[in-house]
């Protein structure tokens, strides 16, 4: 999922959500799908509005 969204969003990302998304990949990646389905909380350092694009992306197939 978050490949995906890079691959689908790279070019619109700003730098500052650039390294948001890189320290957001230093998570673990069970950590970062309860974030992304919110069956977690977001610890303040991930809770971004890069985020809560993550969680609108919907991959096309």
């Amino acid at each position: 999922m978050l490949g995906g969204f890079l691959k689908a969003h790279i070019s619109e990302l700003s730098d500052v959500e650039l390294r948001q998304f890189e320290e957001l990949l230093e998570a673990r990646d069970h950590d970062i799908y309860a974030w992304i389905t919110e069956s977690l909380p977001v610890p303040e350092k991930h809770d971004t509005p890069l985020l809560a694009q993550i969680r609108q992306y919907r991959p096309t197939f």
